[in-house]
């Protein structure tokens, strides 16, 4: 089961961490 509301607040941690290549963009690394 795919959620967008629990997928928003897991994207924003995840992309802090830099683990999504896609988002902000700028942290791919």
């Amino acid at each position: 089961e795919f959620r967008p509301e629990r997928f928003k607040p897991s994207f924003e941690v995840v992309s802090k961490n830099n683990y999504f290549p896609f988002g902000p963009g700028r942290r791919l690394c």
